[in-house]
């Protein structure tokens, strides 16, 4: 299953790289779903990061319980050439129930124009055995999931603003 989204953003592609590449272990800032987030130490990871990665990937926690579900999402590509990060997205302590084994993220920056970018999204999730049967399904409601993900790097991206409490507030920047 391959899912592909993207979305046009009013800001020039270095911008928006750098929320996406260089300040990748701060997704908590921008992604609503994400309590926390931090950097994944190399030594955690199960690949070694590129060598021009700022970090090895990140851990997205969901909640704040001490033994809630989170991932730990691994760079293997990373590209600020061509604005271009791969990460596998591998979930932990999640209800067995949670169809997805692994989920393969490409994400690309590509410049439109001097204050104009296009955020290119690639996922190709591995699927349990049990939820194949409901893959139809599962690719609309994820592609829902990461068109929404972009939705908010837009809103951030364009307006400075991150989330706290589950609302969005201006940064003290953008005051």
């Amino acid at each position: 299953m391959i899912i592909y989204k993207s979305i046009t953003i009013n800001q020039p592609a270095s911008q928006v790289w750098k929320i996406v590449g260089e300040e990748f272990e701060h997704a908590h800032i921008w992604m609503s779903f994400v309590a926390h987030s931090f950097a994944l130490e190399n030594k955690k990871a199960d690949v070694s990061a590129p060598s021009s990665a700022p970090v090895a990937g990140r851990v997205c926690r969901f909640n704040d319980k001490e033994n809630g579900g989170y991932a730990e999402e691994e760079i293997t590509v990373y590209d600020p050439a061509t604005r271009t990060i791969e990460f596998n997205v591998i979930p932990k302590n999640m209800p067995a129930i949670l169809p997805i084994r692994t989920n393969k993220v490409r994400i690309h920056v590509k410049e439109i124009k001097q204050n104009r970018s296009e955020v290119q999204w690639t996922s190709a999730p591995e699927i349990k055995s049990f939820g194949l049967i409901l893959s139809p399904l599962l690719k609309l409601g994820l592609g829902k999931s990461f068109q929404d993900i972009l939705k908010e790097l837009k809103t951030y991206s364009e307006n400075r603003q991150f989330k706290l409490n589950d609302q969005v507030q201006p940064s003290s920047s953008a005051a």
